[in-house]
């Protein structure tokens, strides 16, 4: 399963602000997260190097996640219940950017945006750019 890109930086931040606190100072901002997203370790990996040499015949989108989950357990013949964990409350992620940290998400996520085919000109973001 991948994550658009900009959805994935936002619920990051939120969890990393929830679950570790000792790496993750609070009074990080999310424009100053979005500036040093290499620094914050194997969390923050993108997508794809999880795929590096792999080779996929569906990959599930978590903004489709309750579709493409059923999918997925259709296909292997195990139907189970999708058990959600380590949700963060949030607004809408479009709600947290601005000219600035849209650039700094799509130019670090660049293979990701690539490999899964999501756009770096998301139109819920075009009118910050």
């Amino acid at each position: 399963f991948c994550r658009n890109p900009y959805d994935r930086a936002v619920s990051h931040y939120f969890y990393a602000r929830k679950r570790h606190q000792h790496e993750f100072p609070l009074d990080v901002s999310f424009i100053d997260f979005t500036r040093t997203l290499g620094d914050y370790g194997r969390m923050f990996r993108l997508q794809t190097f999880y795929t590096d040499g792999l080779d996929f015949d569906f990959i599930g989108r978590f903004e489709n996640l309750e579709q493409d989950f059923k999918k997925v357990t259709r296909a292997i013949g195990k139907p189970c219940a999708l058990i959600k964990k380590n949700e963060t409350e949030h607004k809408p992620y479009w709600a947290y950017y601005c000219e600035e940290s849209v650039r700094n998400v799509a130019e670090f996520y660049t293979k990701d945006f690539e490999f899964f085919g999501y756009s770096k000109d998301d139109h819920r973001l075009l009118h910050l750019l």
